[in-house]
């Protein structure tokens, strides 16, 4: 067997096969897993893993959070969670990572200068979400499209059982520095504090939420501080 790259150790994207359900991208530093069909006993549904070559793999997101969890965690979910797309409609806001949503990957590619997942999500309501994530050198943006007000779902890195990372906020940008790194969620909306509080098998996580008419768009960045 000759010897080759291993996916991480250059840009490129796959699928698993249906029976595992996922997809991944990899460019420059950045790393991206969607979950187009979870197990709801260990996941979500949605964007479960976003992370950066040499980063504290929690900084991000690194798992996604399941309500109902078939191992031990110290404080209950209030949902399921990943970071994904909402919709409200008349009975209220609906999400990418409700356990119900259909996902279908519509084109998985990478270009010289950027790798591209498009993604169409069909919400348990049949109100259905368009969800373009794009990874570059600088960052990795994420935009979510529909009818009426949108939202972008994004844990926030708050405790690893120690310590406390220090999280800001700002009407359209919320940061959060852990170990001398940051990462940074922009947005062309407004970020909304929900006040939720989650845990996976990497710690704790506040959610913010950013919010949208139509389409919303959020610039996540990590960084060395």
């Amino acid at each position: 067997i000759e010897e080759q790259s291993c996916p991480s150790e250059e840009n490129g994207c796959w699928q698993t096969s249906k029976h595992f359900h996922q997809t991944f991208l990899n460019f420059a530093n950045y790393f991206v897993q969607v979950d187009t069909h979870a197990n709801y006993q260990y996941d979500a549904s949605g964007i479960g893993r976003i992370q950066f070559r040499g980063a504290p793999v929690a900084l991000c997101c690194s798992v996604p959070f399941t309500k109902e969890p078939h191992y031990t965690m110290d404080i209950e979910n209030p949902t399921p969670l990943s970071i994904a797309g909402g919709i409200e409609s008349n009975d209220g806001w609906h999400y990418g990572w409700e356990e119900d949503t259909a996902y279908r990957i519509t084109k998985l590619q990478v270009q010289e200068d950027c790798g591209r997942i498009l993604m169409e999500c069909v919400l348990p309501n049949q109100q259905t979400l368009t969800q373009t994530v794009v990874v570059t050198e600088n960052g990795v943006s994420i935009t979510a499209k529909g009818n009426g007000k949108i939202a972008l779902t994004l844990p926030v890195f708050a405790f690893d059982g120690k310590t406390k990372p220090s999280i800001c906020t700002e009407d359209n940008k919320v940061c959060v520095s852990y170990q001398n790194w940051r990462c940074s969620y922009t947005t062309d909306g407004i970020i909304k504090d929900t006040g939720l509080l989650y845990g996976n098998r990497n710690g704790h996580y506040e959610r913010f939420d950013a919010l949208g008419v139509n389409e919303v768009t959020v610039q996540i960045v990590i960084e060395k501080e």
